[in-house]
């Protein structure tokens, strides 16, 4: 894999960003989090933004050299990681770079919200300074925000510099997160697990370099990660396929001795791995035309067949909350089938769905009513072996190419173990509510907004 650059179109879309601190996701719009997937980026491009105007900055795979900068001339000095606080008319506290004016974009933002503090890890990319990842701290009620943490690098060779771009930052507990830190050298550099403890200042380094860089020197990323703030585990996956867990609670971390790598269909690649929510089990797709299930310490288990002629979504395996129930979805081919869809992105309107337990072993499926039109989706776990399902009929939403509305629909639970499904009650129905997340900071391309409210 070569280097990503990223470019700064001649207009910056209007709007405001929402930082989220979950990676998932995957590319496309109206995706969910990947949880935490760092494939959260547009894939679409320069040359297609540029046309569109549409977002802040586009990530493409480089053809050599580094990304041209404005002149230095143009640039205002900066100290590299302050920033100028100033209430909007709203009242809310609005951030930017100090010393900068126009030629700079903000992006990769990640919020997490402490008792009493909001902390933000964001890059700043300037002509002159090259990127600056800063974690900035607000506490409500005051006017200003303070750069706890910074590092810089300035050059887009380094092997380093896509894993640089990325953000990793999750709460430990009420005054603690946990951050990739970098640690940049002239041609390379060191990776560490950190905390940052909000109430002391202090950085300390919990596991030290634990990412080696490959022999042939290609450039890596982490691709996604999943945290688990009760069992204070993380999972990583790279984009070469360096899968780890670290149990930060004394456990033994789990380091798999082969790659896992992301399917290299474009330039940040398509989902391959899909760890169990425990993080004891994870499925991975190696192209071969089946997934296979494997414990934490890469220990292969069962082996399940692709269906053929069928739409896969591009989240192969999904699972129950447990982690020891695991489905796939799938579909006939055709337009009518696909929610949304990404050049490394599929959603669809399931016609079938067939469960597993965690080693992969068959435990039966589910299919839509009668008709070319029906479909199903699993909406929440009840229980451990409850599912609640909501049943709908299909029909196009007007666009050319894709998309569908979801009309007629009902709610039942299927009990995955017993084989038994009935219709859901009122109380159960309101599972399938969604609560949007509310954050305190929103980062935007030209600035940070920190809200009191």
């Amino acid at each position: 894999m070569k280097r990503m650059d990223w470019l700064l179109p001649t207009m910056v879309a209007a709007g405001l960003l929402l930082a989220s601190c979950s990676p998932t996701s995957g590319p496309g719009k109206g995706r969910e989090g990947a949880g935490e997937n760092a494939s959260s980026s547009v894939k679409e491009s320069a040359q297609q933004a540029e046309a569109q105007k549409a977002d802040a900055h586009v990530k493409q795979e480089a053809q050599g050299g580094a990304p041209e900068t404005p002149p230095a001339a143009q640039q205002n000095k900066w100290t590299s990681g302050d920033f100028n606080a100033s209430r909007n008319a709203d009242g809310a506290l609005v951030a930017v770079p100090a010393g900068l004016k126009e030629d700079y974009f903000i992006d990769n933002g990640a919020v997490v919200e402490l008792e009493g503090e909001t902390l933000v890890m964001a890059n700043v990319f300037s002509g002159d300074e090259g990127a600056v990842k800063v974690m900035l701290s607000h506490k409500p009620g005051e006017a200003e925000v303070k750069t706890v943490w910074s590092e810089t690098i300035t050059d887009t060779n380094n092997p380093w510099y896509n894993a640089f771009i990325r953000q990793l930052l999750v709460k430990l507990d009420e005054t603690r997160v946990l951050f990739l830190e970098p640690e940049m050298t002239n041609n390379g550099g060191k990776f560490h697990l950190s905390e940052f403890n909000a109430r002391t200042g202090k950085v300390t380094r919990i596991r030290e370099d634990f990412w080696p860089l490959n022999e042939k020197g290609d450039y890596d990323y982490i691709y996604q990660y999943r945290w688990d703030g009760g069992r204070k585990k993380l999972f990583l996956q790279s984009y070469l396929g360096l899968v780890r867990v670290f149990d930060l609670r004394g456990g033994k971390d789990e380091a798999p001795e082969r790659l896992f790598r992301v399917i290299p269909h474009s330039t940040t690649g398509a989902p391959s791995l899909f760890p169990s929510p425990d993080l004891e089990r994870f499925v991975h797709d190696d192209e071969s035309g089946q997934v296979t299930f494997y414990k934490m310490d890469g220990t292969p288990l069962g082996k399940i067949k692709l269906p053929a002629d069928k739409y896969v979504p591009s989240e192969k395996l999904k699972w129950n909350p447990a982690g020891s129930i695991a489905w796939m979805e799938s579909s006939p081919e055709g337009q009518g089938r696909i929610k949304d869809i990404d050049i490394d992105y599929l959603s669809i309107a399931p016609q079938r769905i067939d469960f597993y337990d965690k080693d992969g072993k068959a435990l039966g499926s589910l299919r839509a009513e009668a008709g070319d039109d029906r479909a199903l989706d699993i909406v929440s776990w009840l229980d451990a072996s409850t599912a609640l399902v909501k049943s709908y009929r299909i029909v196009p939403d007007g666009n050319d190419t894709y998309g569908i509305d979801e009309k007629g629909a009902t709610f039942f639970t299927y009990d995955v173990l017993k084989k038994k499904k009935r219709s859901a009650d009122a109380t159960e129905k309101a599972e399938a509510q969604v609560i949007a997340e509310q954050t305190k900071a929103i980062v935007g391309s030209k600035e940070i907004v920190f809200s009191d409210k």
